[in-house]
């Protein structure tokens, strides 16, 4: 989605920036517009207050704390690209051979209850041989495109799933718990064998999906490398420990 009527001054240095958001909170960082790993501003995550813990057509305001606090540490007309990454349960993968877009929204009613300002869109996916067919609210996707010139916007899981060709272990298992809701990604050698949410109401029951998930594609979770896509407490990480080898936590 791009902004009309801009013309870059070709001698202007621009930057992306990349948001994570979830119902309670977000974290932003800006990089070059070369794509170089190292960024030139980043925050710690943000928690909002309770009243604006859910998202609503009434939600500007809720949007408008990341917009003010984004334009107070930097000028937004620098950034060529923003990435919005949605932390969400509303997606599906469906094997591509079945795919129509225009039975997008019905097939992801199947599984999901959708908001009437829900915003449902697909990505294919060429290495699983699927597509990932999610929702957005739109009060996100409507309100960045007046802020950003260029907006893309995917839920978490995409990048999940992305983190998971890049990974060299045996057996892949990544997980992002926050705000009451857990993303679930795990691949074997074979290829990806679970992509899913739950609903949890802290990290211990968050971790016992993913060992019971774990388990149940005969995975041995002492032998195998846990990826949280968030930083967890430190008390929630040495819970980890005890059922694998190792836990680590990246961004994305």
């Amino acid at each position: 989605m791009e902004k009309a009527a801009y013309k870059a001054d070709s001698s202007q240095v621009l930057y992306r920036i990349s948001i994570q958001i979830d119902l309670s909170g977000f974290s932003f960082n800006i990089y070059k517009e070369d794509g170089a790993k190292k960024y030139l501003y980043s925050t710690a995550r943000e928690n909002f207050d309770t009243a604006y813990s859910s998202f609503s057509y009434a939600g500007k305001d809720f949007l408008d704390r990341i917009s003010s606090r984004i334009e107070r540490s930097f000028d937004c007309d620098k950034i060529a690209e923003a990435e919005i990454s949605f932390h969400t349960e509303k997606f599906t993968l469906v094997p591509l051979e079945f795919y129509s877009r225009s039975f997008s929204k019905g097939l992801l009613e199947k599984m999901h209850r959708l908001d009437q300002y829900d915003e449902v869109d697909s990505i294919v996916l060429e290495d699983e041989k699927a597509v990932l067919i999610y929702a957005l609210p739109s009060v996100v996707t409507s309100y960045f495109v007046n802020v950003f010139r260029k907006v893309n916007f995917t839920p978490s899981v995409y990048h999940f799933l992305k983190k998971m060709h890049g990974m060299k272990e045996y057996n892949k298992v990544i997980a992002d718990y926050r705000s009451g809701l857990l993303v679930l990604v795990i691949a074997d050698f074979t290829g990806l064998q679970l992509c899913n949410s739950y609903h949890a109401s802290d990290f211990k029951t968050a971790l016992y999906y993913i060992v019971s998930a774990v388990k149940e594609y005969n995975f041995n979770p002492e032998q195998s490398l846990l990826v949280l896509m968030s930083v967890p407490a430190e008390g929630d990480r040495v819970l980890a420990m005890k059922y694998f080898y190792d836990v680590v936590t990246t961004d994305r």
